[in-house]
């Protein structure tokens, strides 16, 4: 007989949420602010699935330091609390 754990883990990957937790912390802008825009708000989406009690300022935070050194400069003053908004101020 399965454990609803096992249920848990066959039905929504045991490591997907795991996995896109490791991949946004360290994921880095190494392209355009667009295409890094995509790939955070894409593990975003991933990880907001699996635990709605992320907030968004831990998102916005996370997002400001994977920018690129200068861009991130031009963002952390205007304190964004939204990945919206710190996108927005990134793409100026």
């Amino acid at each position: 007989m399965k454990i609803f754990y096992q249920v848990i883990q066959e039905k929504f990957g045991a490591d997907d949420y795991s996995n896109a937790i490791n991949e946004l912390v360290s994921l880095k802008q190494t392209r355009s602010v667009e295409e890094y825009t995509i790939a955070f708000q894409s593990l975003q989406f991933d990880i907001s699935k699996h635990n709605c009690h992320y907030d968004e300022l831990f998102f916005a935070i996370t997002y400001v330091q994977g920018l690129n050194e200068e861009i991130r400069a031009t963002v952390e003053p205007y304190v964004p609390v939204i990945v919206e908004r710190a996108s927005v101020i990134a793409r100026i």
